[in-house]
């Protein structure tokens, strides 16, 4: 875990606590580092503070999947496929109906 960027962005987010981007930032510091746990409540920080910051769904999602939570995960790539289609952001979408369709295929098991 890089402690120099995440003391980084703590600073920043003193500043700028109500930016999603950097509660999202903060969480990939986290699960590069494996703290899967840590990680979960900032991802749902920043989509609380803004549903349409499409890229963090996949992030939270694959949180859910690490804790074992595939029920949790599945409506988080749900809900992130619908707001990437408002925006109309492709991308986002076929990524996260990629992630969906696996998670579907484990909760079948």
């Amino acid at each position: 875990m890089n402690t120099k960027r995440l003391e980084q962005l703590n600073a920043l987010l003193e500043k700028r606590p109500e930016d999603p981007f950097l509660w999202h930032a903060k969480g990939l510091e986290l699960a590069r580092a494996g703290a899967w746990s840590d990680a979960l409540p900032l991802y749902q920080k920043a989509v609380a503070l803004d549903e349409y910051h499409v890229g963090t769904y996949y992030h939270l999602g694959k949180a859910y999947e690490e804790l074992d939570q595939l029920e949790a995960a599945r409506d988080t790539y749900q809900k992130g496929i619908a707001i990437a289609t408002a925006l109309g952001d492709h991308h986002a979408k076929g990524e996260l109906q990629t992630v969906l369709m696996l998670v579907e295929d484990d909760l079948e098991e």
